[in-house]
């Protein structure tokens, strides 16, 4: 499926280079989208894996919902990337409060959007099977290394803002997604029958 995120165009080396380049504060939030991304689409490999399968309808439709996750994450990105433009401008006051915010809120969409991908993931575990199994267990596991990505980005970003109870508000909202999405990762393992 096609993105029209800049982040389409790039190789994975050229991806994977410019998370080297060591931008402050960036890491998190970029690698939770590439995470996010990835396992979206292991996921929804998984379900279309057996065509053939009594309700491979049903796992067919889950993979288009997890394709279509894996573009909002992307969109997600190239949000990301604009942000960070608009943040190295050296930006003051209330409007480096706004971006910042910002920042924080695009970072927890993505995350948002793994945990749906996760909550597909569950879903689809028992009627997946074979190889494909091994496949799910993957997906889910990067899903959550998502969540987990971002945390350090999320509790350094809201310890820098004048707001101090939408910074709690939203440090709590990422605690929250980090813990479910380890509740979905190990239904998804149980499901699997994979530990």
């Amino acid at each position: 499926m096609s993105t029209d995120s800049a982040w389409s165009d790039l190789s994975l080396v050229a991806l994977c280079d410019g998370l080297s380049e060591g931008l402050a504060g960036a890491a998190g939030g970029r690698a939770a989208g590439l995470l996010a991304a990835v396992g979206a689409a292991l996921a929804a490999g998984a379900q279309r894996g057996n065509p053939e399968a009594e309700g491979s309808v049903y796992a067919t439709g889950r993979a288009d919902e997890l394709d279509a996750l894996r573009e909002r994450v992307l969109e997600r990105a190239k949000l990301q990337n604009e942000i960070f433009t608009k943040l190295g401008g050296g930006l003051e006051g209330d409007e480096l409060e706004k971006w910042s915010k910002r920042r924080v809120e695009v970072v927890l969409e993505t995350v948002e959007l793994a945990v749906a991908a996760l909550r597909i993931a569950v879903v689809g575990a028992p009627e997946t099977d074979g190889e494909f199994t091994g496949d799910l267990a993957v997906a889910a596991r990067v899903l959550a290394s998502a969540a987990q990505a971002v945390e350090p980005e999320v509790r350094r970003s809201v310890a820098a803002l004048a707001d101090e109870e939408w910074g709690e508000r939203h440090q709590m909202a990422a605690d929250s997604l980090r813990l479910e999405a380890d509740a979905l990762l190990a239904e998804v393992q149980m499901e699997a029958g994979i530990s």
